[in-house]
C-alpha cells in the first residue's frame, strides 16, 4: 500500500504515523497540509490499532477524508438536531 502513494513526502509521513500507533497503541487523528503535484490538499486521517489477541497489536484500520477545497473550513462533523441527546448533557 506504501509503495502505491504517489508523493515519497506522503509515503514517509505514512510511515512515521503508521509505525507510532503500531508501537504505541495510542489512535491517531491528524489533519494534515500536503502539497501534491504542486497543489496544496488538505486531509483529515485517522489510525486505529486493532488486535486479533486483545494484546499484540497485529492491524491497522485506517481512515483518510480529502477537503473538496484546500482553503475551505473543515466540514462540522456532527450536526446537532432539536431534541438530540449527547453524552454530557444534562436532562
Amino acid at each position: 500500500m506504501l509503495d502505491q502513494l504517489p508523493v515519497n513526502e506522503q509515503r514517509d509521513l505514512a510511515r512515521q504515523s503508521f509505525t507510532s500507533v503500531a508501537q504505541s497503541g495510542a489512535p491517531l487523528d491528524a489533519h494534515r497540509d500536503l502539497s501534491i503535484d504542486g497543489r496544496r490538499v488538505h486531509y483529515e486521517t485517522i489510525v486505529l490499532p486493532l488486535s486479533s489477541d486483545g494484546t499484540a497489536i497485529d492491524m491497522l484500520l485506517i481512515g483518510l477524508i480529502h477537503s473538496a477545497q484546500p482553503d475551505d473550513p473543515p466540514e462540522p462533523r456532527l450536526q446537532r438536531g432539536a431534541g438530540d441527546l449527547f453524552a454530557g448533557d444534562v436532562v
